[in-house]
């Protein structure tokens, strides 16, 4: 188990680097080299996320909970933003994961935002393009608010132990 302090530690990285790059109006300079395997990996781990968004975005348009309209628009937000990086890389949106599965309420909820974080923290060091990190990053504090919000309004402990890994059954109860 990981301590709090040494999550915060291990995390600064991604914070900082999510308000490294460039500032609103201005362009991010190309890598120097951008290899095809490096675009296609990116394409590959976008694709995989935009489906995730989208499960996401499906299952708080269904939640009855007086979260689930503010969360939705955040999951619609990252779609959008997903769908554009896709488009400016000439490549198609990922299918949406299979949601029929899973089951509907906050207990679901909660586990789709820890698997969200879990593949966030997987993603983000593997992504090639500076812009494309700096978005992950973005995304992956968006889940982590959401569900610290959403377990604080089901009066659970907004922040765990177990979070520092994304998902855990534990982290749930």
């Amino acid at each position: 188990m990981v301590s709090r302090r040494r999550f915060v530690v291990a995390a600064a990285p991604a914070v900082l680097l999510a308000g490294c790059g460039a500032g609103a109006g201005e362009d991010v300079p190309e890598p120097k080299t951008r290899r095809v395997t490096s675009v296609q990996g990116d394409i590959e781990l976008l694709q995989g996320a935009i489906g995730r968004e989208r499960a996401e975005l499906a299952l708080y348009e269904a939640l009855d909970h007086d979260l689930a309209g503010r969360f939705a628009e955040v999951e619609r937000e990252h779609v959008e933003r997903l769908t554009a990086v896709l488009a400016d890389l000439e490549a198609a949106p990922g299918p949406a994961q299979d949601a029929g599965a899973r089951r509907a309420g906050a207990d679901a909820a909660l586990e789709i935002e820890g698997e969200a974080i879990a593949f966030w923290l997987d993603a983000l060091p593997k992504l090639y393009d500076p812009a494309t990190r700096s978005l992950a990053a973005g995304i992956l504090a968006a889940e982590a608010e959401q569900l610290a919000a959403l377990r604080l309004a089901l009066g659970r402990d907004p922040l765990t132990e177990p979070f520092v890994y994304g998902w855990t059954r534990h982290a749930a109860r």
